[in-house]
């Protein structure tokens, strides 16, 4: 009696991690391309949107460290040096 009993769960134990498995990856085809897609956007326009900070942020450090220097009579800046060189 103890085999025949035994015999359903063993069945059971085998068929449920098939099951799971197979809805596991019927969730996967249909949610992987939707959140790669999404994952890629979102890495891509924050890298962008990173780099357009960081070049504007050493655009207006410049003009700051230009202005503030110029106020002061002393222009220290590379551009007016260069054109120091080219005006001789």
């Amino acid at each position: 009696m103890d085999s025949s009993s035994d015999a359903p769960r063993s069945l059971q134990s085998v068929i449920l991690p098939w099951v799971l498995g197979a809805l596991g990856i019927t969730a996967l085809i249909k949610f992987l391309p939707r959140t790669i897609t999404y994952a890629i956007r979102r890495w891509v326009f924050g890298l962008i949107a990173e780099i357009v900070m960081v070049v504007l942020a050493g655009l207006l450090t410049e003009k700051l460290v230009d202005r503030l220097t110029s106020r002061n009579g002393v222009d220290h800046s590379a551009g007016s040096a260069r054109e120091r060189r080219t005006a001789r």
